[in-house]
């Protein structure tokens, strides 16, 4: 809030800024939710006469609970992924309205970004904010591979007070990353999984490697929007279908598949 008053005793007017966000930037184009604050809230204020140097400042909080309807401001170049943001909340909100539970809350917004965003792994995601990918006029607006989208829900679990985090899966063992080669003896992968044809992603893919998001004791796939990992039908001869925080060394297994590369879909 910005206004003026008189000091005591001070016979001209002061400008005042009362900041309950003080990082001065633009709001982000298409986010206009109005966040609401429940409980007690403290406000700092300066203020300062024309060349009279540094302003001087006081915080003061309410002597009770009230409820304060703010706008954040939300800056283009968006923050560090660990903070939690308003612009993020906007997008919980908008697909777990009316949920309560930290699982049905995450089940929701993991449905809502495959609802949203084209999984397409026909090209590379650009290295931004998992928020950018709502924003038109950046590199693939409202396109995504898996890391991008596991990136996202995890991201918008931590914005709503949930615990989450990124998920690898991939072929192996658990302290290897093996990889094969399809029929085609270019194209290499370390499982197919038994899954839908989805957006640009023909059916029953072969992937290197596939991210998943853990979230409120569950693991969802944003890509797919269900629950759980996809199981693998394929991998290196002796090899499993493994989970982890991060992928471990690659290892070739010089097996060659009998499947040739499917095509992959155009996204809109």
């Amino acid at each position: 809030a910005v206004g003026s008053l008189a000091l005591p005793g001070s016979g001209y007017p002061v400008d005042v800024q009362v900041y309950l966000q003080s990082d001065g930037a633009d709001p982000l184009p298409g986010s206009d939710a109005v966040r609401m604050l429940p409980g007690v809230v403290a406000f700092e204020w300066c203020a300062s006469a024309s060349g009279s140097g540094a302003p001087q400042c006081e915080t003061f909080g309410e002597a009770a609970a009230t409820k304060w309807y703010v706008m954040p401001n939300r800056h283009p170049a968006l923050p560090a992924a660990e903070e939690r943001y308003d612009f993020g909340l906007d997008k919980v909100v908008a697909y777990a309205s009316g949920q309560s539970s930290a699982s049905a809350v995450a089940a929701a917004v993991n449905t809502g970004i495959a609802a949203a965003i084209c999984y397409d792994v026909s090209a590379a995601d650009p290295p931004l904010h998992p928020l950018y990918v709502f924003v038109s006029g950046f590199p693939r607006f409202l396109k995504r591979q898996c890391l991008a989208n596991a990136k996202l829900l995890r991201y918008l679990g931590q914005a709503a007070g949930i615990n989450a985090s990124t998920v690898f899966g991939w072929g192996g063992s658990p302290t290897t990353w093996d990889w094969f080669v399809l029929a085609d003896g270019a194209h290499t992968a370390s499982f197919r999984l038994v899954a839908p044809q989805n957006d640009g992603v023909p059916a029953n893919p072969h992937f290197t490697f596939h991210a998943v998001t853990e979230a409120a004791g569950n693991i969802y796939d944003p890509s797919y929007g269900t629950l759980g990992l996809a199981p693998a039908s394929e991998t290196c001869p002796g090899a499993d279908q493994q989970t982890g925080s991060a992928l471990p060394a690659d290892s070739p297994c010089y097996w060659q598949c009998p499947h040739w590369p499917a095509p992959l879909l155009p996204c809109p």
